[in-house]
């Protein structure tokens, strides 16, 4: 299986589990999605990222939960 077909599983794997009422609340970003955006076959076989990071956008009004 080529690189940017595992990290397209992961990806689906990941949005599934977070389901219909999560998955809005989320943007997924870094390695994991970089090969869905190379066009170029060589350059998306060497994107390799063995994980998947999210970033919500729930908190997108009140950043001061982060800053306590």
């Amino acid at each position: 299986m080529k690189n940017a077909d595992i990290h397209k599983d992961m990806l689906i794997r990941v949005a599934e589990g977070l389901g219909e009422e999560l998955l809005p609340k989320f943007v997924f970003v870094g390695g994991c999605t970089t090969a869905l955006l190379v066009t170029d076959e060589f350059t998306r076989e060497q994107v390799k990222s063995p994980k998947i990071s999210l970033l919500s956008t729930y908190f997108q009004n009140d950043v001061s939960y982060f800053l306590k």
